[in-house]
């Protein structure tokens, strides 16, 4: 549930690491994995968003504005 809230609303995902990073603890091996899981959906959407903007801005070349190579 905390990943399908991170995959729908990235701006949350500074909230969620913490708490998965608590998971990472939980003695129950299922858990864990379901948490590890979780995170690289996490961190992949991220990724993907952030290249994303990236092609954006170097397309318009906002780079180049701001100075940026």
């Amino acid at each position: 549930m905390i990943g399908e809230i991170g995959l729908k609303h990235l701006e949350f995902v500074p909230e969620i690491v913490p708490v998965l990073m608590l998971v990472l603890e939980d003695l129950v091996p299922a858990v864990a994995r379901q948490a590890i899981t979780c995170g690289i959906s996490l961190f992949r959407a991220t990724l993907e968003k952030l290249a994303i903007q990236v092609f954006f801005y170097k397309k318009i070349g906002l780079f180049n504005q701001l100075g940026i190579s």
